[in-house]
């Protein structure tokens, strides 16, 4: 007689995956660890583990003390749990609330971290690792000196460093060369966001819609999107569909440059504003509207963008800038043309002087993106077959089979490095 399966023995036959991000919180990095998960076949068990995020916050006295207890609280699960891996989705505000603090807490972190782990870092503050050779001062700063060698030694302790560009890698690369065979480059999933519900706008027939999807914050370019709304034809209209980061500091300040830059141009019939976007299906009834999407964004070192994967499941226009995020999917031969770059990463830089801003012609990016609609239009185009290239090579199933062989990869002791 065959003896009954033992379920403990069974469940700790499948591979023990703990998955840090915010979980329980309002956040892009748990939003797309959320989605990552849902494409795992059963060889795999998540346990998500909740992240502190202290974006917004301000420092105070004992800070540090009251987040080493959250970690050793965080700590002391992951060893309860006894997973066979531990993957980090890395960004600083989950360490601290300002770069400095946030490598030095990472390195702590990483240090006391008894069980393999893997860390996707989804930023990388290329001023941190690689400064300007000609800012003397600034390569020699001992706060930026102490802070790039706890991030580098932090992530040495990993057994795969993942990034979703080779714009990432090679900064990584130029940084330190003890990472070369930890490195995996592993675009973020690309598929449509589902659901059904209704928006609080309609669109009429002759409507054009260019959308920006995602949270309001100052990096995204919305003045850009606004400028370039000015030089269209009056049936375009711009939506932003989405509010406020419930954590970003001052962000009345920024939507009211927005509305004074709509005022100026006296675009105030023309823009759409939906407020923050509450479910998926909200969400989908907007980008199933949209005719091209915008993404302007600022460079702030993301390694990759989840609203760019979203927008790249739809075959419509997604105009970007050149900020290194915003190329992920456009490195092969046969992606390259699946966007198209009409912004500049530098033309709205909130960090930046008037006088070093780029001057940027958006008359010619608005007769450019009428092109682009009959392109996006024609089945044989290169930008229609490159997109759909981009749909089928990085798919969710495609990305969780390339997180389950860096898996694999440490788990046998090999080194996680392919791209």
């Amino acid at each position: 007689m065959k003896p009954k399966a033992n379920i403990s023995e069974f469940r700790r036959a499948l591979m023990r995956v703990v998955l840090l991000t915010p979980w329980d919180q309002k956040c892009g990095n748990a939003e797309y660890s959320k989605h990552l998960v849902t494409g795992f076949s059963d060889e795999v068990e998540i346990f998500p583990i909740d992240l502190p995020n202290l974006m917004g916050t301000r420092r105070s006295f004992g800070d540090k003390y009251k987040l080493h207890k959250d970690f050793r609280r965080i700590l002391q699960k992951i060893n309860e749990i006894d997973p066979d891996i531990v993957h980090i989705q890395h960004e600083f505000v989950f360490f601290g609330s300002g770069t400095s603090r946030s490598c030095v807490n990472f390195d702590w972190f990483t240090k006391r971290l008894r069980h393999p782990f893997v860390v996707t870092m989804h930023t990388l503050p290329v001023k941190l690792l690689n400064p300007d050779k000609r800012k003397l001062l600034r390569r020699i700063d001992p706060r930026r000196l102490i802070s790039r060698f706890h991030l580098i030694r932090a992530m040495e302790r990993a057994r795969g460093v993942i990034l979703h560009s080779q714009s990432t890698q090679r900064v990584l690369m130029q940084a330190t060369k003890s990472l070369s065979d930890k490195i995996s480059v592993c675009p973020l999933p690309i598929g449509k966001v589902e659901g059904t519900s209704a928006g609080i706008y309609t669109k009429q027939a002759s409507d054009v819609w260019l959308t920006i999807i995602g949270f309001v914050s100052r990096y995204k370019g919305h003045l850009s999107a606004v400028e370039l709304l000015s030089h269209l034809p009056n049936n375009f209209k711009l939506v932003i569909a989405g509010g406020f980061h419930p954590k970003e500091g001052n962000p009345e300040a920024y939507w009211s440059s927005i509305l004074s830059k709509a005022d100026q141009l006296n675009l105030s019939d023309r823009i759409l504003f939906t407020d923050f976007i509450k479910t998926k299906a909200e969400q989908s009834y907007y980008m199933e509207r949209t005719d091209a999407f915008l993404l302007p964004y600022q460079e702030v070192g993301q390694s990759g963008s989840a609203v760019l994967a979203d927008c790249m499941a739809y075959n419509v226009p997604i105009i970007t800038s050149d900020a290194m995020s915003m190329i992920v999917y456009r490195t092969e031969s046969d992606t390259c043309f699946s966007s198209s770059i009409l912004f500049s990463s530098t033309q709205e830089s909130y960090r930046q002087t008037d006088a070093q801003r780029e001057v940027f012609d958006f008359s010619l990016a608005a007769s450019q993106l009428e092109r682009l609609f009959a392109a996006m239009q024609d089945q044989n185009s290169v930008q229609r077959k490159h997109r759909k290239t981009v749909q089928t090579r990085f798919s969710l199933e495609e990305t969780c089979s390339r997180h389950l062989r860096i898996y694999n990869d440490v788990l046998g002791g090999k080194a996680s490095g392919r791209n």
